[in-house]
């Protein structure tokens, strides 16, 4: 009896010098945890030798925790998805190498650690981020929008869906292997050479006066920038569609652009309006018109039309009768309607607060200005 209790003596002893704790500071990851690997811990202290640390937990939620601190996150050697949304982060811990996906967005972070080399997917969304770290060549999602971004690290091939916009963005880096990019509301004047295999862009609000070339898009929303010139559109743009309120959603949005005629004709695929421009002449880049005729086709529309915001609407002095379409920043028509020569008065009262784009068109003459709801 003697030896059998020197024995299990012993092995309690072992055990007890195998463990390694470690203080998990933030209390909710310490309930977070107690909840689910009551096995690992003792009160705010985890063992990180415990298999339930180092082996068994492959997922991690932590969604609307009102965790600041993961400190402890790092001792999940098989992680290999950690969802971290909705907390008040302003950092995080460096992380297992084994995460193939991450989220943390709808933090405070400032800054990120150095990325697991196996990760495939990122999604940082709404933070205060300025920068991000260098991206791993096996990642192939990225959501970086809504952030402070003021530029982007290199793009590694492996990568096929980039969501950067609203941020602070002035440029891209060049990319090959993308088939889905969104980079709208940014400080972007251009864009790189687009991959072939890329069949989504969205660059609508930024400062970009020339379209690369193409590719076989499926859809393309490039409002509200300074293009007065636009390469060919590929025919593979989805035709038009009704919604769930009967209202027809196009494929190729363009307008708040200073153009005056267009490189080709998409019909099912062009919205009325635009297939009742011109073809542009040759001569010019992407056979253009020349600057000249854009710069007095703008001017004398806006000798014809004038606008002005009334508390949520539009007073509009009108030379001439048109035909006016109101956009939202994505490009769907909110309103359609016949204006008469005079003046009179537009209510856009009913529309949710936001940037809009006022388009009149007259006689192959084009007036377009942005307008802001509030209420």
């Amino acid at each position: 009896m003697k030896k059998f209790i020197l024995i299990f003596f012993a092995l309690f002893i072992c055990k007890a010098y195998s463990q390694t704790w470690v203080t998990i500071p933030d209390t909710n990851f310490v309930n977070y945890l107690q909840s689910n690997i009551p096995q690992a811990m003792n009160g705010n202290q985890m063992d990180i030798s415990s298999p339930w640390v180092t082996s068994y937990m492959d997922t991690i939620y932590l969604g609307t925790g009102n965790i600041t601190d993961l400190t402890g996150i790092q001792y999940f050697t098989s992680l290999r998805l950690l969802n971290c949304n909705y907390n008040d982060l302003t950092w995080l811990p460096s992380l297992p190498n084994s995460i193939k996906i991450l989220a943390c967005g709808m933090n405070q972070l400032t800054s990120l650690p150095e990325l697991p080399d196996s990760l495939i997917s990122l999604y940082c969304i709404q933070n205060n981020l300025t920068s991000l770290p260098p991206l791993p060549n096996t990642i192939t999602v990225l959501y970086c929008n809504q952030n402070n971004l003021t530029s982007l690290p290199a793009l590694p091939y492996s990568l096929k869906w980039l969501l950067c916009y609203d941020n602070l963005l002035t440029e891209l880096p060049t990319f090959s292997g993308l088939t889905h990019l969104e980079c709208q509301n940014n400080l972007l004047t251009s864009l790189p050479a687009l991959n072939s295999s890329l069949t989504y862009l969205n660059c609508n609000n930024n400062f970009i006066a020339e379209l690369p070339p193409l590719p076989q898009l499926d859809r393309l929303y490039c409002s509200t920038n300074n293009i007065s010139c636009f390469p060919e559109f590929p025919s593979s743009i989805w035709s038009g569609y009704y919604d769930s309120h009967h209202v027809m959603v196009y494929s190729l949005y363009i307008w708040g652009n200073p153009f005056d005629c267009m490189p080709n004709h998409l019909p099912g695929i062009m919205s009325p309006d635009l297939l009742s421009y011109p073809l542009c002449a040759e001569g010019n880049a992407n056979g253009c018109s020349v600057v000249s005729d854009i710069e007095e086709n703008r001017t004398s529309s806006q000798n014809l039309f004038e606008l002005t915001m009334v508390q949520n609407k539009a007073v509009i002095q009108a030379s001439a009768a048109a035909n006016l379409i109101l956009y939202n920043t994505m490009g769907s028509v909110q309103l359609s309607s016949t204006i008469n020569k005079g003046k009179q008065e537009i209510d856009f009262s009913n529309l949710t607060s936001g940037m809009y784009i006022v388009t009149i068109i007259s006689n192959e003459k084009i007036y377009c200005e942005k307008i802001v709801i509030e209420h």
